[in-house]
């Protein structure tokens, strides 16, 4: 999939934080299923139930930020290169602040404040 935008060799960082983004929307998607299909939990692997939405809330948030940081690097963190890559590949991928709001949206916000915005 990625080889239409990108050159596939070890020598192109935009290529590798791309396909890191890839690797964390199938993470992603992995723990979704899991959340939402309860036949997976297993009393063997999970301790009860608890741990077992626990687990795959927080994987689901984890690859969630990881895709953020690589498309977005709010505050310059790793410096003017990294801001750099993710522009690029913001704009390879035509991922664009009007289309994808939250995408850019880096704080926590309950959802009686958003509606009280309205």
């Amino acid at each position: 999939m990625l080889n239409r935008y990108f050159k596939a060799d070890g020598n192109n960082p935009d290529f590798l934080y791309a396909n890191i983004s890839v690797q964390n929307i199938y993470f992603a998607l992995i723990s979704l299923d899991h959340i939402f299909n309860d036949a997976f939990y297993n009393v063997g692997i999970y301790h009860d139930e608890h741990t077992y939405y626990f687990f795959h809330l927080q994987s689901l948030l984890t690859a969630c930020g990881n895709i953020s940081n690589v498309f977005y690097n709010h505050g310059g963190f790793g410096g003017k290169d990294a801001t750099q890559r993710s522009a690029r590949l913001r704009k390879s991928f035509n991922i664009t602040k009007k289309e994808f709001p939250l995408f850019f949206r880096k704080s926590l916000e309950t959802p009686m404040s958003i509606l009280m915005k309205d």
